[in-house]
């Protein structure tokens, strides 16, 4: 099976972040939380060496990750250190940021969540920061902070690494699913959901649909993708082409050229099965449940 990637704009979900929406993605991540299945955990939360969560967006609660064995490496906010062993932690979540990667906002929404959803001891909850020292951005970084492209080819759609041309958004997300899936550290793991609102929504729907540590881990991993203002298809195929489904407005090439080869892509989307939620107001939402094929 060749497939042509191709991309199309949903006009509706292109607005800026902003407080309803934080809202909105709030109640989606304690939808996510409450769905994650608690069936067969060990009453163990109180045995992880006394470890409370560490749910301030501060320098206390981050950590740094290490990309391509170093010393290149790049920030997290995280409940729970990705380093010591802590059998209480049965699941977790990644929450990737928006346009504004303001990673600091968006763990202070995922953790808000966990705690609504009676999850925050058993749950280390990320959420990773795609910094870019990119014209336009000019994020301020720190010593070999990775930076990442915020325009064209971007952290968004799995794009290559400004200060370092072996790296691309997706292996951040590949290494810390690796140290997730670490038995070490966390024994009793078995549920990884990734989840981006926004531009992180373009993130998560296109990082599913090309990963490949999927399936290798030894941990279910699912996927949740909100509001995201444009979607990855397979080709300029639409089920209902009206509007901004219309053949016309698909963008053609997506990572046709780069590592991503389009028959593995085609093979890896067959088993995973993503949740997409759309809101179009702040009262009332569309949540789609793709079948696996």
């Amino acid at each position: 099976m060749n497939l042509n990637l191709h991309s199309f704009i949903a006009t509706s979900a292109q607005k800026p972040d902003n407080a309803k929406q934080y809202l909105r993605c709030l109640l989606v991540l304690i939808i996510v939380m409450l769905s994650l299945s608690a069936s067969g955990y060990a009453r163990d939360r109180a045995s992880a060496l006394g470890t409370q969560p560490c749910t301030s967006a501060t320098p206390a609660c981050s950590e740094w990750v290490k990309l391509g064995g170093g010393p290149d490496r790049s920030m997290v906010y995280r409940t729970y250190s990705l380093s010591i062993r802590n059998p209480a932690v049965h699941r977790a979540l990644i929450m990737v940021h928006g346009t504004n990667r303001n990673a600091n906002h968006y763990f202070a929404t995922a953790t808000g969540a966990a705690f609504l959803a009676n999850a925050l001891n058993d749950t280390v909850v990320i959420a990773p920061s795609f910094l870019s020292a990119d014209r336009g951005c000019n994020d301020k970084l720190q010593e070999n902070e990775v930076s990442w492209s915020c325009r064209g080819d971007s952290w968004r759609s799995g794009g290559t690494s400004l200060s370092n041309k072996d790296l691309t958004s997706f292996d951040f997300i590949d290494e810390l699913l690796r140290r997730l899936a670490d038995k070490k550290v966390f024994p009793n793991l078995t549920t990884i959901v990734i989840a981006g609102h926004s531009a992180g929504g373009q993130f998560v729907s296109r990082y599913e649909m090309a990963n490949r540590v999927d399936g290798t881990l030894g941990v279910a991993v699912s996927y949740v993708v909100a509001n995201p203002s444009s979607y990855a298809w397979p080709d300029a195929t639409r089920i209902l082409p009206v509007d901004d489904g219309l053949a016309e407005n698909a963008v053609g090439g997506w990572k046709e050229e780069t590592r991503i080869q389009n028959s593995a892509l085609g093979r890896s989307m067959i088993p995973r099965r993503p949740t997409m939620i759309v809101g179009t107001t702040d009262s009332r939402s569309v949540l789609a449940d793709i079948p696996p094929r």
